[in-house]
């Protein structure tokens, strides 16, 4: 089964053409610490998957990230930030017996 990660940040959803019945959904809940250059510096899963692969394949695709820091006064800030990351995949179709 291939995954095709979709990433839901802000409340925002990837679209999908499949039929959503057929759709299988994972989401892992991630804290990330950003430094001043939108690095992730720290990764941790908040809410597991329930999957250990899917966990880990959640980390590895935030840490490649670039995020944007805040600004204080000008100048940009280390940040912590909490993100979901959403792994969808067709359902594998059941054969005909």
């Amino acid at each position: 089964m291939t995954w095709k990660l979709a990433i839901a940040l802000l409340g925002l959803s990837a679209a999908s053409t499949v039929d959503a019945a057929s759709v299988v959904r994972n989401t892992v809940l991630v804290d990330v610490d950003v430094d001043t250059s939108g690095h992730a510096t720290h990764t941790a899963v908040v809410t597991s998957s329930g999957s250990k692969d899917i966990d880990a394949r959640a980390i590895v695709a935030v840490e490649k990230w670039h995020f944007n820091p805040p600004m204080v006064r000008g100048k940009p800030v280390a940040a912590h930030v909490r993100v979901p990351v959403v792994f969808e995949s067709d359902a594998a179709p059941n054969p005909s017996t």
